[in-house]
């Protein structure tokens, strides 16, 4: 099996969802089957000018990077498009501990085997809201996991606020949007300030919900390898 490989890097923070701030390796793998219209990764959706790596490849590739971080996130686009079984039992067998981030639109069954799933489906400001979405399967297979949805409109916060309600035993996460040709850290800073005045005072939600930003926008800006 060969994987169209867009980056690996770190170790590094992850910057986003219940593990911001967690050191960490990620392996960004090419292709997507989702268009967001902010899609803030888009260098990842084809796999053009992408170099093709083994799981051995990868696995050689992190540890040269480094020898001591052991952690692990499998990212992309969608890193599920890809039969993902060979590279996790690599990875696995090598005491990764292994995070995958993925919007919720493919299962398979070897993503059981991951330590935590960043499920993040996509609100109505992507334009993929009506996307196919197979969460039930993600929620009775996965060993550990939690939403994350990106609220840029007051419609991305109701439908964050649905599914939270659907699924209230599974963490969640609201995340600021990133318009990635119009956003600067003041202007997210000002977005995260409104979104956690809305959470904060909306008594339908239970605590099992938190509202971040993106860290790692915040500290180095929105480009490849951070």
């Amino acid at each position: 099996m060969m994987y169209p490989v867009v980056e690996i890097f770190g170790p590094t923070i992850q910057g986003e969802g219940v593990n911001m701030g967690q050191r960490t390796m990620f392996v960004r793998l090419a292709g997507c089957d989702y268009r967001c219209k902010w899609c803030d990764t888009a260098y990842a959706l084809e796999d053009t000018d992408v170099i093709y790596f083994s799981p051995q490849n990868i696995l050689k590739k992190l540890k040269t990077l480094s020898a001591y971080c052991t952690t692990v996130t499998l990212t992309g686009g969608n890193p599920c498009i890809h039969d993902l079984q060979p590279l996790i039992t690599v990875l696995r067998d090598a005491g990764y501990e292994i995070h995958v981030e993925t919007q919720g639109s493919i299962w398979q069954d070897c993503l059981g085997m991951a330590d935590m799933i960043n499920l993040s489906p996509k609100p109505p400001s992507s334009g993929m809201a009506d996307g196919k979405l197979v969460l039930d399967r993600f929620v009775e297979g996965a060993a550990k996991m939690h939403f994350k949805v990106v609220v840029l409109t007051l419609a991305d916060y109701q439908y964050a606020r649905e599914l939270h309600l659907r699924y209230p035993e599974i963490p969640m996460v609201l995340q600021v949007g990133c318009e990635p040709d119009y956003d600067t850290a003041d202007k997210l800073l000002s977005k995260y300030r409104a979104l956690v005045e809305m959470a904060a005072n909306d008594s339908g939600i239970s605590d099992n919900l938190r509202v971040l930003p993106q860290m790692h926008v915040l500290a180095w800006g929105n480009k490849p390898g951070v």
